[in-house]
């Protein structure tokens, strides 16, 4: 993890346009809204990226609608991965954020753990999951999306049969909520192998 000055930020959204670059790794860096800003002019003119990490970089609903906005200008066939766990993104950057993924069907892997989504989010979410079958790896974790959330995934869930791992922990679903994914699940005829629902209070019945 590294801490970025401005100047360094200006030079890193220059970098961003090198046509060769495929997979943009900057965790940790602190970057906030105003980071984020540059980070994604940068972004708005290159079509071929591959990656994104920007994971633990502060990025409220402010940052996470510009950096939505970067991501529509990628080509669809070629993001793959999107890393954003430990951003600030809140309902309004969620929103925007599902808006731009739907262009994106290639997408496999997609972490949004802790990013302050909610029940409404996560349901906004599972509308935007629609569009992403090719998805293989979705991290909800420590969202609080509680009953109404894992409802609306659950819903979408049994779609998805290219979905290998799923990480719910901390999620506080409770049992109803685990018993609808639990039914969800029963119906997914796909390759499921990992599912975390740690810290949930699924209780026995729940489980």
């Amino acid at each position: 993890n590294v801490k970025l000055n401005s100047t360094t930020i200006s030079l890193l959204s220059n970098l961003v346009r090198w046509r060769e670059l495929k997979h943009l790794r900057l965790a940790g860096a602190q970057l906030g809204d105003g980071g984020i800003d540059e980070i994604a002019m940068g972004l708005r003119q290159h079509k071929d990226l591959r990656g994104i990490d920007l994971s633990n970089n502060g990025i409220g609903e402010q940052g996470a609608q510009k950096l939505a906005t970067a991501i529509e200008h990628i080509e669809p066939n070629n993001l793959q991965e999107v890393h954003l766990s430990l951003n600030p993104l809140g309902l309004k950057g969620t929103r925007a954020l599902v808006k731009a993924f739907q262009h994106h069907r290639a997408l496999e892997h997609l972490d949004l753990s802790y990013t302050r989504m909610c029940a409404e989010g996560a349901q906004e979410l599972a509308i935007g999951l629609a569009e992403l079958q090719n998805l293989r790896y979705l991290g909800l974790t420590g969202n609080f999306i509680c009953v109404a959330g894992a409802r609306a995934l659950a819903s979408v869930l049994q779609q998805h049969r290219q979905l290998q791992r799923l990480t719910l922990s901390g999620n506080n679903v409770g049992q109803e909520g685990a018993e609808a994914l639990a039914t969800a699940l029963r119906q997914h005829d796909g390759n499921l192998k990992e599912l975390s629902l740690s810290g949930n209070a699924i209780g026995v019945e729940g489980a």
